[in-house]
């Protein structure tokens, strides 16, 4: 029974911090601090990272379910400003599936790392950025599969489409790996405090 109880509270702290990070990446859709426009028309963006975050800290869960939230809120704002190449976003298998994907894989690119021993900061910062890069590559992938015939009118095709997600990639890969790095390097810390001072404590 005690077991049980504990894995309920699990249960609901990781669907509570699902929601925190949910909520977060909504937010930061919402405001200038998560979309920064660039003159060569798309955004470079900070969403993806509590989607990372979430995978690392909650497993594929947390991945899978706050990538999911990425990907709706990404939809819906491009369905109330259907503007240029957002307006392939209003299509769920480039707003939402890519998204879900990469959180996905930010977490098996972690777990696969701890499995040879990589500590866990490092394993952090090499899921993130690596993350980063095929959440730029999902969607690129997705917008040609999806939205080929719009490419080819808005950007002239997989060429200008490339060119246009290149410096966004660099930008947010970046971003992530400094970001996530921190992150995590603080929860580890903060972790090990604890675990220290139950020590001290028992031993009292």
């Amino acid at each position: 029974m005690e077991a049980t109880g504990a894995q309920r509270l699990s249960v609901t702290r990781k669907i509570a911090f699902i929601g925190v990070l949910g909520a977060l990446t909504v937010l930061l859709g919402s405001t200038p601090i998560g979309l920064i426009p660039t003159p060569w028309g798309l955004n470079v963006t900070i969403l993806h990272i509590p989607t990372i975050l979430g995978a690392l800290l909650l497993g594929p869960v947390g991945g899978l379910g706050i990538g999911a939230i990425f990907g709706i809120s990404s939809m819906v704002r491009a369905i109330s400003n259907p503007v240029g190449l957002s307006i392939m976003f209003t299509n769920p298998l480039i707003s939402i599936l890519p998204r879900v994907l990469f959180g996905l894989t930010a977490w098996l690119v972690f777990s696969g790392l701890g499995k040879v021993r990589v500590p866990k900061v490092l394993a952090a910062t090499i899921a993130a950025v690596v993350g980063t890069l095929l959440h730029t590559t999902y969607v690129f992938l997705a917008m040609i599969v999806f939205a080929g015939g719009q490419v080819t009118s808005i950007v002239g095709g997989v060429k200008g489409l490339f060119l246009l997600f290149l410096p966004n990639a660099v930008a947010e890969t970046i971003a992530a790996g400094i970001i996530i790095t921190a992150i995590i390097s603080a929860v580890y810390v903060t972790a090990g405090r604890k675990s220290k001072l139950s020590e001290i404590d028992s031993a009292k």
